[in-house]
């Protein structure tokens, strides 16, 4: 057999084993195609078995890979929904803890650190009633937003206050001005708040707080006490500072007296407004009726209209217990700055 017999015949083997490109359908994808040029690694126009062989192998290899990046995308994909849950949790925890204030158990908004339980309060108007504001709370100072004196005739709003150490003097800072309280009421005023309360009494100011002082120490007119209960027996018990009880439940009031200051007896003790009487801006219970009345006059009134109140057995005085029979346990009486007569019933209940 020739050499030439012998490559023919070799070739005729290789054949068996190979596909052409050539052969392939012309119908096939060009992607399909360039793919099979690929195939063909030492670019002889035919697809060996070996290179069928290693063609499958690396197909395997790729599908490997894939599987692998795509569980790596997957496992980092947890990771960063875990990580945004951790910084979002310890948001959510950070702002917890800067809280000053928790709810309890049952619902209510206490203070984290005391376990005391948290109140708001609106800003006071405050009306001069007799009461010390020299010994007011802190919390009711910080709180004061105005002043409102004689029946309303004058106002000052108030920008600050100054307690002095001892605790029984305070200067409330108003619009130009300063007015300084002690212990038995105003004692000073500065600035354009003595030039308002010099206008409002029509000359010097000092008496307006000489007043405000006698409001509550002077007892010897019993027409100029702004609450008038007078017991039935004419014993003077309106001293200022009286203690009232009824049905066990203690009411202070602050009775007043010197005839040309307003004076306001202690919220609390007022008789609810009835539905078809006016109000005043303030919310005050107006009465026609009671106004020029003294305030003898008024009791009178209060026995007559409301004689089936609950009845005013003890009162605590600076003389000690005294029994009364007064049958009115919500009388609460504004008097006028000018002439000592009632003007309004303030409206609290």
């Amino acid at each position: 057999m020739t050499d030439e017999e012998k490559q023919e015949q070799h070739q005729d083997r290789n054949s068996d084993n190979e596909v052409r490109l050539s052969q392939l359908p012309q119908t096939m994808r060009k992607s399909a195609l360039a793919l099979a040029k690929e195939i063909d690694s030492n670019g002889d126009g035919a697809i060996s078995v070996q290179e069928f062989a290693a063609a499958i192998e690396l197909w395997k290899k790729d599908k490997a890979s894939n599987r692998i990046l795509t569980r790596t995308i997957l496992v980092l994909g947890l990771v960063l929904l875990l990580l945004v849950g951790a910084i979002f949790g310890v948001s959510i925890a950070a702002a917890q803890l800067a809280k000053d204030t928790e709810t309890s158990s049952t619902g209510v908004l206490q203070d984290k650190r005391t376990k005391s339980v948290v109140q708001t309060t609106g800003a006071m108007e405050l009306f001069y009633d007799g009461s010390s504001i020299a010994t007011l709370p802190i919390r009711q100072l910080a709180n004061i937003r105005q002043l409102i004196l004689m029946g309303g005739e004058l106002q000052f709003d108030v920008k600050g206050y100054a307690r002095s150490p001892g605790n029984d003097r305070v200067t409330m800072i108003v619009e130009g001005g300063t007015i300084t309280y002690d212990a038995e009421g105003i004692a000073n005023a500065t600035g354009d708040a003595k030039s308002l309360l010099d206008m409002a009494t029509g000359g010097d100011s000092g008496e307006v707080w000489r007043r405000e002082r006698n409001l509550q120490t002077n007892s010897s007119d019993e027409d100029n006490f702004v609450l008038a209960f007078e017991d039935l027996d004419d014993e003077n018990v309106t001293d200022a500072g009286e203690e009232f009880f009824v049905d066990g439940s203690e009411i202070s009031l602050e009775l007043g007296g010197g005839g040309n200051t307003q004076a306001i007896g202690r919220p609390g003790v007022c008789l609810s407004c009835p539905t078809h009487l006016p109000r005043t801006p303030s919310g005050y219970c107006s009465w026609p009726s009671l106004k020029g009345m003294t305030g003898t006059e008024a009791e009178a009134f209060f026995k007559d209209e409301y004689q089936d109140q609950v009845v005013i057995r003890t009162i605590v005085g600076a003389n000690g217990p005294r029994t009364r029979d007064i049958r009115c346990n919500r009388i609460h009486l504004v008097v006028s700055p000018t002439n000592g007569t009632v003007i309004e019933i303030p409206q609290v209940g």
